[in-house]
């Protein structure tokens, strides 16, 4: 058995960050990125006695994947020993992988009864991604928060595709048979979810969502709040579209920019929106591998049935070749028989010892006329042959007292002398 195997994989990744500011007002940011892939092949053959067989194999895998930070912050002082503060932060991470494999096989020999031949072939893929985000935000004054939001957002997608086909076909002693078929489906997944939540001094909101094809528009968080101190009494609304304002009457009036809690959950969406489309893309070119490995397996079993169809009639003309040649051959033998008796018959009554064929396989038409010191004589005719003969058969004569009389020839027949034995009146 030769065989052959090679293989080739790399990997690549790479990172950076950056900030600015100082305590009162600054940001700062950060991400990497990583790649890997790998890639192998296989082949063997070999031949046993009469038996010979082959295959392949390969496969392809490849992985991705990037993660990104930032956050933001200020400090105001609005008031005598009083600061306002706000912060913002965001994350995200995103991953994608894809593999891919095949095979085939092929074998055929002849064990002396029977001639078989055999294919089989198969391939897979699949391909999976998945993206997340979250982000959060908050105001506060004088070391009390006041107001917060946060949302956070995922998706994740697969394709998986596979065809596989075989074909088999085998002739000879034992009969013939011929089977084949083929096998391909493909499957599609997308899950995803999201939630958002808004919390202040006096109460809070939260929105959740979830879906299992595309969550597109449906992650995301809507609301305006607002924050009232006026005579000694607080009131806070919520309602708008993903923005939060938080005013103070009398002494102290400020206004909090929420932006970038709005960007965080605006990015999550888009994220979601992109590893569906991936998801498609995949799902699209799994289909496109199946088909194409479903139409080579139907191919394959086609081909082992056209071989096995061939490999009968071959079979079958060889049998009726060879059963002309031993007709023929029994033809030629009866009529040589048939000549040698007839000159066997004339040396016996001069007395010249001579043996000659007397086998029972060799003779037709066979009735008993006489027995002679045990010994049975039958009147016959040689296979192929019309002319009557008197004589023995030679296997009633195995292990009498006339078993010298006996041969086996050396064409694997019996013969007898006819002067070892009594003369029939």
């Amino acid at each position: 058995m030769a065989e052959e195997k090679v293989g080739v994989s790399g990997g690549a990744s790479t990172g950076a960050s950056t900030s600015t500011g100082n305590d009162k007002a600054g940001a700062s940011a950060s991400g990497s990125a990583s790649a890997d892939g790998e890639a192998h092949a296989g082949a063997s053959a070999g031949v046993d006695g009469s038996y010979a067989s082959a295959g392949a194999s390969a496969g392809v895998s490849a992985n991705a994947g990037a993660e990104g930070s930032a956050e933001a912050h200020a400090k105001q002082e609005i008031a005598g020993g009083v600061d306002a503060t706000a912060t913002a932060g965001a994350s995200g991470q995103a991953s994608a992988e894809a593999s891919v494999e095949a095979s085939a096989e092929a074998h055929g020999g002849w064990d002396g009864k029977n001639a078989s031949a055999g294919a089989n072939v198969g391939a897979e893929a699949s391909a999976s991604a998945g993206a997340s985000a979250s982000g959060d935000a908050s105001v506060g004054i004088g070391g009390v928060d006041l107001a917060g939001v946060s949302a956070q957002g995922g998706v994740n997608a697969n394709a998986d595709a596979y065809a596989r086909a075989g074909g088999s076909a085998s002739i000879g002693e034992n009969g013939a048979s011929v089977s084949g078929g083929a096998i391909a489906g493909a499957s599609v997944g997308v899950d995803a979810g999201g939630s958002a939540k808004i919390e202040t001094a006096v109460g809070s909101a939260e929105v959740s969502g979830s879906a299992g094809a595309s969550i597109g528009a449906q992650v995301g968080a809507e609301g305006e709040a607002h924050a009232t101190y006026k005579d000694g009494e607080v009131s806070v609304g919520i309602s708008g579209d993903a923005a939060l304002l938080v005013g103070l009457e009398g002494d102290v009036n400020m206004n909090v920019d929420l932006n970038p809690a709005i960007d965080t959950a605006n990015q999550a969406a888009k994220a979601a929106d992109d590893a569906a489309k991936a998801a498609a893309d995949a799902a699209a070119e799994a289909d496109r591998i199946a088909k194409e490995q479903a139409a080579a397996a139907q191919k394959a079993a086609d081909d082992a049935a056209k071989a096995a169809e061939k490999a009968a009639k071959d079979a079958a003309d060889a049998a009726n070749k060879a059963a002309n040649d031993v007709a023929k051959g029994a033809s030629d033998v009866g009529k040589d028989i048939s000549k040698g008796a007839s000159k066997t018959t004339k040396d016996v009554s001069k007395g010249a010892k001579k043996f000659f064929k007397s086998d029972q396989r060799l003779k037709e038409n066979i009735a008993k006329i006489a027995t002679v010191d045990g010994i049975n004589f039958y009147s016959y005719n040689y296979l192929n042959d019309s002319v009557t003969h008197t004589g023995v058969l030679a296997q009633e004569l195995l292990g009498t007292k006339y078993n010298s009389a006996v041969r086996l020839g050396t064409d694997g027949f019996y013969e007898v002398d006819y002067s070892q034995l009594p003369t029939v009146h």
